[in-house]
């Protein structure tokens, strides 16, 4: 399908872009898509999640990447790592709209991770009872 892509504004090919990675579970429902975005400006989001989520180990954070450009939207990127509560739950706090997120756990490297958006909170869910830390890496406005 053409039509004018919602970030850099030009008339492309269009497709979608999952929140939630596939990968991750994210599901094929409304809230966690984002529709009319180009090939380019899907790519850039998707390079830009996956450029410093391999640096971020256990109770390592980053100061949020400014300035990282989607077509002519300016986003952030925060790459960190947050340690799951007994009851193997986690969240983080952002404070705009979400673009785009990976989390993976970070002692067995699954990607069995739920997680939950509500506004501009990201409720993250292990797939394993076993408490660990879980690293992200989140794009937002």
């Amino acid at each position: 399908m053409t039509g004018v892509c919602a970030f850099c504004h030009q008339n492309r090919e269009l497709t979608v872009h999952h929140i939630m990675a596939q990968s991750y579970n994210g599901p094929n429902t409304p809230d966690n898509l984002i529709p009319n975005i180009c090939r380019t400006c899907h790519d850039a989001l998707e390079n830009n999640m996956n450029q410093n989520r391999s640096l971020a180990g256990a109770g390592r954070d980053f100061q949020p990447q400014q300035n990282f450009v989607i077509g002519n939207v300016t986003a952030q990127l925060r790459t960190g790592s947050t340690l799951l509560d007994q009851n193997g739950l986690a969240s983080v706090t952002l404070d705009s709209a979400i673009y785009g997120m990976r989390i993976h756990h970070q002692q067995t490297g699954e990607n069995y991770i739920e997680a939950a958006m509500s506004g501009n909170d990201v409720a993250i869910i292990a797939g394993s009872p076993a408490n660990g830390w879980v690293v992200f890496s989140i794009a937002h406005q």
